[in-house]
């Protein structure tokens, strides 16, 4: 859970982790079991600290309560714990223990640490040498527990041939698990393999820089397909048949989530009557959210 909800939920009194209480008393209950030893209690206490939420901010108290908690075994703590030393917050800044902290989190099955994890690998650095198997296989843990942020960038490990063999069909297959979660890119990029008629784009592996499409490369994609210039070579074998109903579909999805690429596809769309009725009101109305997303 986001940590600024479950903040907004501790001090909106609810039920969390065994106990509840009311903002007033927030701070006080909490302490009361985080210094009994309970690891929710630890960690949401140092959470308050940390955001100032119901208490004036305290880098010391957040520091020893999330620790005490992460030390504990709790997963959250423990990833939140490696956040805060590669982010530097409340005067953490060390990349050795962000990992070591992640790792643990990672090892008790937490999808986002297993992510974050397999991204280390992915791109090496001081504490972890580049590994692409081992970050293959911790994305891959992600993406099986259904981690929309994993399961799409190992689609585009598939598309791109990094780590495992260039396959359009796996590519296809975990894209759209992120998709029917509601991961925005995904639905971009799978309206946009049905736009194209084509499987999965593929790229030079050493071209990439962080395993993610950039935001400029999404709109490059954008403008060659709507200027009908095909700057991309396109995997062999199985793909999709063109399906501009389709493609209409999933820009839709990704385009309320407010991607402006999407936007721009529903916008051309409208405009030519390509997957949905001739609507030049409509297609202003995306075009116009696209631009003010810029």
């Amino acid at each position: 859970m986001n940590t600024r909800c479950i903040i907004s939920v501790l001090l909106l009194g609810f039920y969390f982790g065994g106990y509840s209480a009311p903002a007033e008393n927030l701070e006080q209950a909490l302490r009361s079991k985080a210094m009994k030893g309970d690891a929710k209690a630890q960690y949401s206490l140092g959470l308050m600290y940390c955001e100032g939420k119901g208490v004036k901010p305290n880098d010391k108290e957040a520091r020893k309560w999330i620790r005490k908690a992460a030390e504990n075994g709790d997963s959250e703590a423990q990833l939140y714990l490696g956040g805060m030393y590669n982010s530097g917050l409340c005067g953490l800044l060390d990349a050795k223990e962000s990992v070591k902290w992640t790792r643990k989190a990672a090892e008790q099955d937490n999808a986002v640490a297993q992510y974050r994890l397999g991204r280390e690998y992915l791109s090496g650095g001081s504490c972890v040498s580049k590994d692409v198997s081992e970050a293959v296989k911790w994305i891959r843990k992600a993406a099986d527990q259904g981690y929309a942020v994993a399961q799409y960038n190992l689609g585009l490990m598939y598309a791109k041939g990094v780590g495992v063999p260039n396959d359009a069909v796996e590519a296809l297959k975990w894209n759209r698990k992120a998709a029917d979660q509601g991961y925005a890119k995904a639905q971009l990029r799978l309206g946009m393999m049905n736009y194209d008629g084509h499987g999965v784009p593929q790229f030079d592996a050493s071209e990439i820089r962080s395993q993610l499409f950039t935001r400029e490369e999404n709109i490059r994609m954008i403008e060659s397909s709507l200027q009908g210039k095909d700057r991309m070579t396109y995997a062999d074998g199985e793909g999709l048949p063109r399906d501009y109903v389709e493609a209409a579909k999933w820009f839709n999805k990704a385009a309320e989530q407010g991607n402006m690429d999407a936007q721009c596809y529903l916008g051309e769309m409208n405009k030519n009557g390509k997957g949905v009725p001739l609507d030049i009101i409509e297609s202003t109305k995306w075009y116009k959210a696209g631009a003010r997303s810029l």
